[in-house]
């Protein structure tokens, strides 16, 4: 999660940078959400969270 939370740190700022140059007339909401659903490094970031969660409600459900 925590590098989930630099990467978006990281390219908010650059995606604004963009578009102060590069006008494409997309809000910044929607280029982080292009960016957050396109970029492979993101989405493992994500689903490794989501892969980590269920190792722990496993690990739970075998204790209990």
């Amino acid at each position: 999660m925590k590098n989930f939370i630099k990467v978006v740190l990281v390219l908010v700022p650059v995606l604004f940078l963009m578009g102060v140059t590069d006008v494409r007339g997309e809000t910044l909401q929607d280029a982080v959400k292009s960016v957050l659903q396109n970029n492979p490094d993101i989405t493992s970031v994500a689903y490794n969270r989501l892969g980590r969660d269920q190792e722990v409600r496993q690990a739970m459900a075998d204790f209990f």
